[in-house]
Order: C-alpha cells, then structure tokens, then sequence
C-alpha cells in the first residue's frame, strides 16, 4: 500500500485536495452514474482493451496517495479524488463489474530502498495491530493491484491502476526487468515505480487482503524468463532466484494471514535483494539487459 511518514502523507494529500479540487466535483459518485460511465469509457474490444480505457481514464483525473489507514468505498475514493494503491484498485473493480470484466485482487511485497524510517512505522503497528502489518519493512512494502482475465489468451495478466500498467508484458518490463525500465506510464507514478526494485511474491487475494493462489513462480520466474526468450534461466545466479522466491513466498502468505513477522525473516529478504542484483550484473554481461 506503499507506507510512508504521517508529514508525507500529509503533505501528499493537501497537495491533492489543491490539484484536484476542480476534478472531483466531475467524477462521479452515484452508483447509476458509476455504471453508465464505465460502460461508455470501457466501450468494445478485448478485455485487456478496455481496462486499458478504464485505468487511462483514472489516471487522468485521480491521483495516487500514501496510505492514512482510512476505509473508504469506491464512490468516496472518487468523491476525494485520490487514494492508495488499494483505493485505486477497489475503484478499477467497482469500474470493471459494469463493465463485465473478470477480475480478481492481487497483493503483491516488494523490494525497496532501505528506509529506517518505514521499518520504525511497521514496527510500531505490529506491535499495536499484529504481525500482519509487517507486509512492510525496513526494505520491502505492499502493494495492491488487480488482475483481469484475457479474453483472447485465457490468462491472467496485470491490470495495476496506480501504476497505469495494464498486461503482462508492459508489467514485467516496468516492474521486474533487469535493464532500463520504460518511462512510468502515468507521471505521477513515477517515484512510487523506481522505489519498487521488483516483487519478492504476489498471491491473488480475496478483497486484496486474505491469499489464495501463489502467483509468484508464475510471474517471476516463467514470465520473467519468457521475457528474455528463455535465456534468463541460463544465467548463473537464476536457482539460486527461484529458490529465494519459492522460499520467501509461504512466509509472505504467513504474514498476509497476521501469523508470520516478516520482519524476523530480514535475511530471507536480503537474500532475495543480493541475489536479483547478481542476476542484473550477469544480465547485463550477458547482453539480455540494455
């Protein structure tokens, strides 16, 4: 959900409620005018097209903010004008369900810069609220996003609002490619992105917050592989990867479920971080990252 300080998030926020102010009066808000207007910006097409309408159209007029802890429904994200990662996403399902769509909630933990400061907040709520809260650390956050179902493939692929990623390919190049990454798709988005170094797992998740199927091995390694053309299992540190997620991913549903402290589990984290470096090093040697 991407934690960060209480003057942050402050901070964030008044400048939404100033650049926004002028679009929220617009969007909005009842459940008949919700309904007519993702039927007319999803408009026709494959599935993965019109989720592609429905999270350009977001990005035009909402802005993503960090977490304030605060529930609120899809009709008072839009009324605000603004929400987390999370928020975001309930706004794309409440979007998608007219829409007629196939969906389903996705949490994701990734790797991070080192911040003191976001362990000292995580610290502090598992002490108050338990080790679920501990899906954010000193170097890995929570992330939430969506996944639609491809009509023309049959598979899962990402549909990630606060992000503006839409499709497995635009999100393995953003989010787990060892090279350059492309420009982030929404501006905004930007800073968010480049803090998220690459997911360490990701499970599909009722309401975004219980964990069902693990996604993990399927994005981070067989699609980041098929990403390079198969080559990337050829490089020398890739078992040591795929042993690192399979690994860490039972202690991140433990975590998700409140019974695991991830932050007990910093080494596993490390090792995840140390080892997806060597494999930018040996990509690069190897001429798969540009």
């Amino acid at each position: 959900m991407t934690h960060s300080s209480a003057f942050s998030r402050a901070a964030l926020l008044l400048a939404v409620c100033i650049c926004f102010a002028a679009h929220a009066e617009n969007l909005p808000t009842t459940a008949a005018e919700i309904d007519t207007l993702a039927q007319r910006v999803a408009g026709d097409g494959d599935a993965v097209t019109r989720t592609q309408r429905l999270v350009s159209w977001m990005n035009s007029r909402l802005e993503w903010v960090a977490t304030d802890y605060q529930k609120r429904t899809p009709e008072q994200i839009l009324a605000r004008g603004a929400g987390n990662c999370a928020d975001l996403s309930s706004v794309l399902e409440r979007l998608i369900k007219p829409a007629g769509i196939p969906y389903r909630w996705v949490a994701e933990i990734n790797l991070q810069p080192a911040s003191d400061e976001r362990e000292a907040d995580a610290r502090a709520l598992v002490k108050k609220d338990g080790p679920g809260m501990s899906v954010f650390g000193r170097r890995h956050n929570d992330h939430r996003w969506l996944e639609v179902l491809d009509d023309r493939s049959k598979d899962w692929v990402p549909a990630d609002p606060s992000a503006g990623l839409v499709g497995t390919r635009p999100w393995l190049l953003a989010r787990v490619a060892f090279g350059t990454r492309p420009p982030a798709p929404v501006p905004a988005a930007a800073e968010s992105l480049a803090e998220m170094i690459v997911p360490l797992t990701i499970f599909t998740a009722k309401n975004g917050t219980t964990p069902r199927l693990d996604r993990s091995e399927h994005y981070l390694v067989d699609e980041l592989d098929h990403l390079y053309a198969g080559r990337a299992h050829s490089l020398p540190s890739w078992p040591a990867w795929v042993t690192a997620v399979r690994r860490f991913a039972p202690l991140a549903r433990g975590a998700f479920e409140g019974r695991v402290d991830l932050h007990q589990q910093s080494a596993v984290i490390d090792e995840l971080a140390n080892v997806y470096a060597r494999l930018q090093k040996e990509a690069h040697a190897a001429g798969l990252a540009r």
